[in-house]
């Protein structure tokens, strides 16, 4: 049993009914479009996909690239599958972003998404234990860029993914803002932001927020940036419903703030 994997592409979105032929190869009506199997040098097995097109002044062009490649089936104990179902559906918040960073205005991070479809793989990546999962793809040209790998670790009773390079904070070890008055938040000194979750209780409340020139806030609802103090040079908000919000800055950057 084996499982096909593939970062998304054109191919994925082309729904055009193909016919097999004696040839090995599935070919759409017009004669234009056609994909098969392939086994390349390196000894692993892809879906190769060719299209001719013609484009008005080039004349006629040729397509041919590698979609996917065809990856083994995992199987996992139960303690591993456990792991891992417990984290499916889990979002997790990026804390090593540079308080500069415009990934605060488009983005809070990544959710764990496994699929009943794929066993034993995290998006493409295959798993092998508890806390890891590998990239084991390697598809030519751009069908095979901006692949991952993924590694969980827990600290001081938080549980942490680092991957591509940054590292994230379960959203299960997020707590709430204080607003009830004053407060502070302090950047630990390794520099990681700090994410709080906005109770129900406090939405629709005014926060306004002390902002150190080496430091910056946003504020999230429903997963949108609704606020960012770096872009915008505003240091008030107003707490929204299913809100977030993060505090970046230097390592020791305090953050003062009064909720009312």
């Amino acid at each position: 049993m084996t499982s096909t994997k593939t970062p998304m592409s054109s191919f994925g979105r082309d729904r055009l009914a193909r016919t097999y032929t004696a040839d090995g190869v599935f070919v759409n009506a017009g004669g234009n479009k056609w994909i098969r199997f392939v086994t390349a040098p390196n000894g692993r097995t892809y879906l190769n996909s060719v299209n001719y097109y013609v484009d008005e002044g080039l004349g006629q062009l040729c397509l041919n690239q590698y979609e996917s490649q065809k990856m083994p089936a995992v199987t996992m104990n139960d303690e591993v599958m456990q792991a891992w179902k417990a984290r499916d559906g889990v979002q997790y918040f990026i804390i090593s972003e540079r308080y500069t960073s415009q990934s605060y205005a488009s983005t809070m991070g990544s959710t764990i998404t496994l699929l009943d479809a794929c066993p034993g793989y995290v998006t493409s990546a295959r798993i092998v234990d508890k806390n890891n999962a590998v990239m084991d793809i390697q598809v030519p040209v751009s069908k095979g860029r901006d692949l991952v790998d993924f590694h969980f670790y827990t600290a001081n009773g938080c549980e942490y993914l680092q991957s591509g390079g940054s590292t994230y904070l379960s959203e299960k070890d997020i707590p709430d803002i204080w607003a009830a008055g004053k407060a502070v938040c302090t950047i630990g000194l390794e520099g990681d932001a700090r994410w709080y979750k906005i109770n129900p209780l406090d939405a629709g409340k005014t926060i306004r927020v002390n902002v150190p020139s080496n430091g910056s806030f946003a504020v999230y609802q429903n997963g949108t940036c609704t606020q960012f103090s770096w872009f915008n040079g505003q240091n008030t908000a107003v707490l929204p419903k299913d809100g977030m919000i993060v505090f970046a800055g230097d390592p020791g950057v305090r953050f003062e703030m009064l909720t009312e």
